[in-house]
């Protein structure tokens, strides 16, 4: 059976026989463009693992309470507090984002899996469903909206951004709920 680009993307992105240079390198074999960021802020002062997806799907990447809570919890290895698919169901059950049907560039786009669960997330770079996401401990990538791992879901919506100071408010929230004030 031949396999699909989503099930070839999956098998890079979680191999642990090559490096990260050689994921990329792979990756951008299908047509799919690292992208760096005006700054390079996730390089800068911290590394790639306190921003993932969904923080860089809403901003938080550029948020500096943010980078430093995640990237001292990660040096901690403990309390690790990130922007992940729990923050995301926070965000959706307080009903702070809403969905949309008429998508524009620099809305939020949430892979899901078939019940539903979050499991990756980007911005709409244009309306021709070119997506930029942050794909695990690997680089930012722009990509149809299907070039992604198949584990990063099997259907989309999306949402209006929010203000990196509602992201922020919401995210401590959600993190003192998670392990108290």
């Amino acid at each position: 059976m031949k396999k699909t680009i989503r099930q070839y993307l999956e098998e890079i992105t979680e191999s642990v026989a090559i490096n990260e240079g050689q994921k990329i390198e792979k990756v951008c074999a299908f047509g799919i463009k690292r992208v760096t960021e005006p700054n390079g802020w996730q390089y800068r002062r911290y590394p790639n693992l306190c921003i993932n997806c969904f923080a860089y799907a809403f901003g938080l990447g550029e948020s500096d309470s943010y980078r430093e809570c995640a990237y001292d919890d990660a040096l901690k290895e403990q309390n690790r507090q990130f922007a992940n698919s729990n923050f995301v169901k926070f965000l959706l059950k307080h009903s702070v984002i809403y969905s949309t049907d008429s998508v524009s560039t620099g809305d939020v786009i949430i892979y899901c899996d078939k019940e539903g669960q979050p499991k990756h997330a980007g911005i709409v770079s244009n309306l021709s469903d070119t997506i930029r996401s942050k794909w695990g401990t690997l680089s930012i990538f722009e990509h149809e909206k299907w070039q992604v791992p198949e584990s990063y879901g099997a259907q989309v919506k999306y949402y209006k951004p929010l203000a990196l100071e509602i992201v922020e408010e919401k995210f401590f929230q959600w993190v003192e709920k998670q392990i108290g004030p």
